[in-house]
């Protein structure tokens, strides 16, 4: 329902909503299969400007014999004028049984905006013949850190709508190592020079542990042992 107009000075819109089938009380709906809507409030020559729109469904806690939740997604119809969805409405739900109603929080949104030019233009990963591409490392970069499993959908929008052509972009998301569990490091032991690994200091001749005792800071009785830095298996340099 929405506020009367005679107090909003503004007149009614067309709105509607969904009840959509769900199978956790907990995650926002990015995408609607059809085949989970159970009720659409207006469908056609229904969606007319008036103050509310009711109606009634009948639910079950399972369907196909599993556990199920719904989602009630109240939205307007109005495509026209985008400034006239910006309004307040009220959503009152009757039942023959308890239930309960929970409001999921607001959606976390972050823009950035960025660009190509003549040093962060750096092409496709891979050209047309397969072959890899040492300059892709310059596009811009952005770090996305995350504590649990999460599902994600990135868009990258191309500036200009539809009608401008012949600018194709793509975007790749890879799979890091956690800082918190790094590959295995192989412990040398002994003092065979075979073992050395060069640090990224050649020219002073240091191992790669000489080279960390030599430039950070070590806590009293810290003792930093030679080892091989690990090699990561299939990571690209350029990530």
């Amino acid at each position: 329902m929405q506020e009367d107009e005679k107090v909003s000075k503004r007149p009614y819109i067309p709105v509607n909503f969904l009840i959509v089938r769900v199978k956790s009380k907990r995650d926002r709906l990015w995408e609607v299969n059809k085949s989970d809507i159970v009720m659409e409030a207006a469908q056609g020559l229904q969606r007319f400007s008036n103050r509310e729109i009711t109606k009634t469904c009948w639910l079950t806690p399972e369907h196909d014999k599993k556990p199920c939740h719904y989602m009630i997604i109240p939205n307007t119809d109005n495509t026209q004028n985008k400034a006239e969805e910006q309004r307040p409405f009220f959503l009152r739900v009757f039942s023959s049984d308890p239930i309960d109603l929970v409001q999921l929080p607001n959606t976390i949104e972050q823009q950035f905006q960025g660009k190509w030019g003549p040093t962060t233009c750096g092409g496709k990963r891979v050209d047309e013949k397969g072959k890899e591409n040492q300059f892709w490392c310059r596009n811009p970069q952005y770090f996305l850190n995350i504590t649990k499993p999460t599902h994600l959908k990135i868009i990258l929008k191309k500036k200009g709508g539809k009608r401008i052509r012949g600018v194709p972009i793509g975007l790749v998301v890879t799979k890091a190592f956690s800082p918190t569990t790094p590959p295995a490091t192989q412990i040398v032991t002994g003092k065979s020079n075979t073992n050395k690994m060069i640090s990224s200091m050649p020219m002073n001749g240091m191992t790669y542990a000489e080279t960390l005792r030599a430039n950070v800071k070590q806590e009293k009785g810290e003792n930093i042992p030679e080892f091989i830095p690990p090699r990561l298996q299939g990571m690209e340099r350029k990530l």
